[in-house]
């Protein structure tokens, strides 16, 4: 007979504070498409549990941000300064993670909303999201999109302005 495993404990109680890392690291944005690892690590290093800390990675170099939320049972500055001694420099950071980091690393604080603190749910492989490359896609579509709006916006009004130059002065 099987027996269901126990429900799941309920995340620690949050201060209504974060802590935000933010590393510039080599690579290309898509060497970072399974975070779950930097995020375990990224957790170790704060002394937090991995489910307070929210990982997310742009373009630009690599930028990854890591959202740490600050269980209510420490304090901001705690969390910030194992933080700072744990992935502090690029060469310290750069070992504790895994990853080269080409920039000494930002450490910051935050107040928000403590209810969207809430720890993410637990990840799968499969989140159902949209792949990288599509929303790469459609970034560039809109934005190519917008740019023939602006072109076209330009040429109507030049062309209505040689028009009115026409009508007035019908020998050019």
């Amino acid at each position: 007979m099987c027996t269901p495993s126990p429900p799941l404990p309920p995340p620690p109680p949050l201060s209504g504070e974060t802590v935000v890392l933010t590393i510039t690291a080599s690579g290309d944005v898509s060497d970072y498409a399974d975070t779950s690892g930097l995020r375990q690590k990224i957790a170790t290093a704060a002394g937090v549990d991995a489910s307070l800390v929210t990982i997310s990675v742009t373009a630009a170099s690599v930028i990854i941000t890591a959202t740490i939320a600050v269980p209510a049972t420490t304090t901001v500055a705690a969390v910030q300064s194992t933080v700072s001694s744990n992935l502090g420099t690029a060469a310290v950071a750069s070992a504790a993670l895994g990853i080269t980091v080409e920039a000494v690393p930002t450490i910051t604080s935050a107040v928000t909303d403590s209810t969207s603190l809430a720890p993410p749910p637990p990840t799968s492989s499969d989140d159902g999201g949209l792949p990288m490359g599509a929303i790469i896609g459609i970034a560039a579509g809109g934005g190519s999109v917008l740019l023939l709006a602006v072109v076209v916006g330009i040429c109507c009004r030049i062309n209505g302005k040689k028009r009115a130059i026409l009508a007035v002065n019908p020998d050019t």
